[in-house]
């Protein structure tokens, strides 16, 4: 370029300064606008334009997904100098602004997003971007939830959708190179052993910490593409390679579980193989697989099952924890929720809205399962209203669905203390259950439906939606609660060195063991009748009395309790048995030990033991206190920990378990008079 054209151009600039950027867009339409990236070469600077399209005409036009913020992300342990390095990088990063040209005006974006927009352009010609940081006015906050709402038809409508992952680092190109050339392994070949292959651990590790798995809307963005590009800085694959691997991944980690002699060959030291299941978006890899695998599957899901799949995910704003989610949302889910970016709603309105919307459309109170009255972003926060914009959720029922068995059923059988007749008569709730389920027919489901927590909530609320009205039994009262140490990291997708935050974490679940041990040997009341009894409730409490691998079909009346042999990953650990002498029984030993470690880990995360005043042992949120109730609600597959709050009402602490009641035990020897009306601040 020369020098008088440089000036012209620098004139030019400065004269469209005063233009307004933004037209206003006709939002009674279904109007869009698209980014027409010159074409140019890749050290040019980056010049663009701006065009109003309609999507009922379907435009051609390439989506990009990204994320706004620093696309890399420490993915070594601080310990080592390749995390130090990760760590300064990550710190630069977070004030690092580019400029594009636009229509004329030089306009600041995104480091991330420059870099982007200059490995996409072409020398050769032009291209068609939707871009929602540029394409939507973000200063507009009407144009801005007007846009949105449309968000799933721009990528549904999309001819193509590059997914950015960022510039080259930390071994990326290499990385990339293994995932295009994966479709030639077979990890069900019984002759497949993991090292005939050498995954690039710490390169993989790296790949799968950025930013882009764990951003909310980039959930609807996959699922909703038709087809899809992953590039990461000048390398690229498709995306089916990503969802293979995932799919590579489970089976090799079933194999783990089922083929003790397999786990020789397996790395024990790291968790994953190919892709760290930790990662936020593994489980949306196997949902887009599933779809693609067979085309009549939906792409829209209930408004509630995609909001716990997406606690992992990373938001700016809290309310796009919701947001995030309507493009692959069910209709009717889309139309009660009223997207607001006008500031008119704070984000507890917004989420309570949402979660009474889905109480009342579904008659179910599982969203109360992710209430805990910590951690809230704002004090006037309904303490029954999840605030899921917190990633660092621990849930009793969400392990269903995850590999684990059949959720709880605490609640039991309503269906007798809702009518005077049938209150009479004490139940066997498994056993009728289990009947019904034998006799395959329409009307024999609709009454086990009945019988169980699927009976419905039968919830109410108060004129201003702020007080949730249940009816529930009260069990007791905590006498002793002591908070568990931290164990996030068994949550964490830094699975790289786990291992040395492992060595810190352990010995503190050690301590805590002790101490819990010496407070139930005191503990007088045994409500579990022998010594015998009361260790086994101990350290099935520690793991909720959970596993992998229960049989459904078997147990539809409820969970599948870990088989005794579980007691081995218990007492490895505290020292209570050694090792086998010989390899092939070393190897299933370990593999139970941490087994079992992992599922203490995510048990005990952000919880405390208690003990109840009858004796019961359980695990309750941290918040709780002694004295606080324990409370098994009408439609609710947990207990709940509640606190008097005055006035006739009660704050909701969180859910519980509590190991002797997560059966119905409690509702089958009620009466109807023990039943209380419960009003939840």
């Amino acid at each position: 370029m020369t020098k008088e054209s440089r000036t012209l151009r620098r004139k030019l600039i400065y004269d469209a300064s005063d233009i307004p950027l933004y037209v206003p867009l006709d939002l009674s339409r279904s109007t869009i606008r698209l980014l027409l990236l010159k074409q140019g070469h890749e050290y040019e600077e980056i010049d663009c334009s701006l065009m109003e399209v309609d999507l009922d005409r379907h435009p051609e036009y390439t989506a990009l997904s990204y994320t706004w913020g620093p696309p890399i992300r420490r993915s070594a342990s601080l310990w080592t100098l390749r995390g130090v390095r990760q760590y300064v990088r990550e710190r630069m990063q977070q004030s690092t602004q580019s400029m594009i040209i636009l229509d004329g005006q030089r306009v600041p974006v995104t480091a991330n997003l420059e870099a982007a927009l200059r490995h996409l352009r072409s020398p050769e010609g032009p291209l068609f971007l939707w871009v929602d940081a540029v394409c939507i006015n973000q200063e507009d906050p009407v144009e801005k939830q007007c846009e949105v709402g449309r968000m799933g038809r721009i990528y549904s409508q999309a001819k193509q959708t590059i997914v950015w992952l960022g510039p080259e680092a930390d071994g990326s190109n290499r990385a990339m190179d293994f995932i295009a050339t994966s479709h030639s392994i077979d990890v069900m070949d019984p002759k497949f052993r993991i090292r005939d292959i050498s995954p690039p651990w710490p390169e993989l590790q790296a790949l799968f910490a950025r930013s882009w798995w764990s951003r909310i809307w980039v959930m609807q963005e996959a699922l909703l593409s038709k087809d899809i590009t992953v590039k990461c800085g000048h390398k690229e694959a498709p995306f089916g390679m990503f969802a293979k691997l995932a799919m590579k991944e489970n089976g090799l980690r079933r194999r783990l579980r089922t083929e003790p002699t397999f786990g020789g060959s397996y790395k024990f030291s790291s968790r994953w193989t190919f892709i760290p299941p930790t990662t936020p978006f593994y489980t949306i890899l196997h949902l887009w697989y599933n779809i693609q695998l067979d085309p009549t599957l939906t792409t829209t899901f209930p408004i509630w099952e995609m909001m716990t799949m997406s606690t992992p995910f990373n938001a700016t704003l809290p309310r796009d924890k919701i947001y995030g989610l309507l493009g692959v949302c069910d209709p009717k889910d889309r139309a009660a929720i009223e997207i607001d970016y006008t500031g008119r709603k704070t984000d507890s309105v917004i989420f309570r809205d949402a979660i009474a919307h889905i109480i009342k459309s579904r008659d179910h109170i599982r969203p109360l399962q992710y209430s805990a009255s910590g951690g809230k972003t704002e004090i006037d926060w309904p303490s029954w209203v999840p605030d899921l914009s917190q990633a660092n959720f621990s849930v009793w029922s969400c392990f269903a669905g995850m590999g684990y068995d059949a959720s709880y059923q605490s609640s039991g059988c309503w269906l007798r203390l809702n009518h005077p007749f049938l209150g009479t008569f004490v139940l066997d709730y498994k056993l009728l259950s289990s009947l019904l389920f034998l006799i395959s027919s329409t009307v024999t489901y609709r009454v086990a439906d009945m019988l169980s927590d699927s009976y419905g909530a039968g919830a109410s609320f108060s004129d201003d939606d702020n007080v949730l009205i249940l009816r529930g039994i009260p069990f007791d009262t905590i006498s002793y609660a002591d908070p568990a140490p931290d164990t996030g990291i068994f949550r964490s997708s830094d699975a790289v060195y786990l291992d040395q935050e492992r060595r810190i974490t352990l010995p503190g679940v050690d301590t805590s063991f002790e101490r819990w041990e010496r407070a139930v040997a005191s503990f007088k009341l045994n409500p579990y009748r022998t010594p015998e009894g009361r260790y086994a409730a101990f350290w099935r409490t520690m793991i909720g009395n959970r596993h992998r691998g229960g049989d459904l079909r078997r147990n539809p009346a409820g969970h599948v309790p870990p088989p005794d042999s579980f007691r081995i990953g218990y007492e490895l650990w505290r020292g209570a048995r050694g090792l086998p002498d010989e390899q092939k029984g070393q190897s299933q030993a370990l593999l139970t030990l941490g087994t079992f470690q992992g599922m203490v880990g995510r048990s005990l995360n952000q919880r405390s033991f208690a003990i109840t005043g009858l004796g019961y042992l359980g695990l309750v949120p941290k918040a709780a206190r002694n004295g606080d109730l324990i409370c098994v609600f009408q439609g609710g597959e947990v207990p709940f920990v509640l606190r008097p709050i005055g006035n006739d009402q009660w704050e909701l602490v969180g859910e519980c378990y509590v190991h002797g009641i997560m059966d119905g035990e409690v509702v089958k020897k009620a009466k109807p008079e023990d039943i209380r009306v419960y009003y939840l601040k």
